[in-house]
Parts: C-alpha cells; sequence; structure tokens
C-alpha cells in the first residue's frame, strides 16, 4: 500500500451570481484590480530576477574577458607555429594535453547587394542571360481577395467560408 500523500489543489472560488448592473460592475472593478496586481506581481518577478542576475553576468564578464585574452594568446602562438601544428597544412587540428585546438573554413555564401534597386537589376540581369534557376518563385492564395469577394472565391472547390464565431469578452476599465 502506497503511502504517497495526494496534494490537491486549491478550490475555485464560489462562483458568483450577477443579477444587476450594479454587480456587473462590480466584478469589472475587481477583474481590473486582479489584472493589475497579477501585472505588478510580474513586474516585481523581473526586478528580483534583474537583481539576481546582476552579480552573475558580473562575474560572467570577468570571465569572459579571461578567456578571450587566453583565446587570442592561443591564437597568436598556434598561428606563429601553424606549418609545424599543421604538419605543413596536412591537418587542421591538434590535440593538446588539455582539449584541441584548429582552424576551420565557415561556410560559403552569397551575399547580395542590398536595396530594391540592386536586386531589382540583379534579378534583370539573371532573367537576361536565362538562368531562371536562381530566382526563386512562390505563388500563395490571397485570402484577404477572397474575403473581399467570398461569392467568386466560394466557386472553387476546396475553398470555404468559415465565419467568425462570437465570443464574450471583459474589458475592465474601458470608457464609453
Amino acid at each position: 500500500m502506497s503511502t504517497a500523500r495526494r496534494i490537491k489543489a486549491p478550490a475555485a472560488p464560489a462562483r458568483p451570481r450577477i443579477l444587476d448592473i450594479a454587480a456587473a460592475e462590480d466584478a469589472l472593478a475587481r477583474i481590473a484590480e486582479i489584472r493589475a496586481d497579477k501585472a505588478e506581481a510580474e513586474r516585481a518577478f523581473e526586478v528580483h530576477v534583474a537583481e539576481l542576475r546582476r552579480p552573475i553576468d558580473a562575474a560572467a564578464a570577468v570571465l569572459d574577458a579571461e578567456e578571450a585574452v587566453l583565446v587570442a594568446a592561443v591564437q597568436d602562438w598556434a598561428e606563429a607555429n601553424r606549418r609545424k601544428l599543421t604538419n605543413d597544412g596536412k591537418r587542421k587540428s591538434l590535440h593538446i594535453g588539455a582539449g584541441r585546438i584548429g582552424w576551420a573554413k565557415g561556410k560559403d555564401r552569397i551575399e547580395i547587394e542590398k536595396g530594391e534597386e540592386a536586386e531589382a537589376r540583379i534579378l534583370d540581369a539573371i532573367r537576361a542571360a536565362g538562368l531562371v534557376q536562381f530566382i526563386r518563385t512562390k505563388d500563395s492564395i490571397n485570402k484577404q481577395a477572397m474575403l473581399d469577394d467570398p461569392k467568386l472565391a466560394l466557386t472553387f472547390a476546396g475553398v470555404a467560408l468559415v465565419e467568425g464565431v462570437e465570443a464574450f469578452f471583459v474589458e475592465p476599465g474601458a470608457k464609453r
């Protein structure tokens, strides 16, 4: 037989009966208070987290600076001795007592000149050269246009108009 204790969730508060506008106004005012209290608790939590992070971030900054200096020193030494360490370029890395050092080439990438005019000029040149494999085209359905003309849109198989569902909302503090 198990001796584990069951922990019950706290019971939900009793649901009040709203019988008139005054009671509804009181409920909306309380909802506003609850939301404000939750927001204040969240802000206080964020402040507390920031206070806890401050010494950790300061210690990490000191360690990051020390690490950067050591990496630079090891790199300077490795660069000065690269031919010997890589056996005249026959290998890219070297295992040493506490780890591994080496050189790695990053991935090649294409860089396109910035700006709409530059992109249009490049696209025109690609088209003129007949290299359409360098051009990506993407067709997609314009749902907004279909909403603007639903009768025509519904003539296509697979298209349906889903009407918005009415939902109850509460906006405490909203003015008339």
